[in-house]
């Protein structure tokens, strides 16, 4: 879009710290597994409505057991070398409470395509 800044992805190897600093710094999300930094992609508009549909069965599974339910822009820590952005993340963890990332997730949907049969 013009006018919108972006970053491209580092050659170097990171540490998850300096990725947190980048990412938070950047117009764009990226993703961080054992140090190397990848651009996230976009999905597409069945993606999203598959995305969509699993959201929506579990915020109604969720409800009122603490759980929350989250979309496709929530940074998800799987481990210190591991941040991602799946299609769905939830978590069930009070300690979980991070405003930036999901760190304690419990069930991560990735909506993947179909292979060609």
């Amino acid at each position: 879009l013009p006018g919108m800044a972006t970053r491209s992805v580092p050659e170097r190897r990171m540490t998850a710290e300096e990725y947190v600093a980048f990412e938070l710094a950047s117009d764009v999300r990226h993703e961080f597994h054992d140090g190397r930094v990848y651009a996230a992609t976009g999905g597409t508009r069945a993606r999203n409505q598959i995305a969509g549909n699993v959201a929506t069965r579990l915020r109604e599974s969720a409800r009122g057991t603490g759980c929350a339910v989250y979309m496709v822009a929530v940074r998800t820590v799987l481990h210190a070398g591991a941040h991602y952005y799946p299609d769905v993340v939830t978590t069930c963890d009070p300690a979980d409470d991070d405003a930036d990332a999901v760190t304690a997730p419990c069930v991560v949907t990735e909506v993947v395509p179909a292979e060609p049969g």
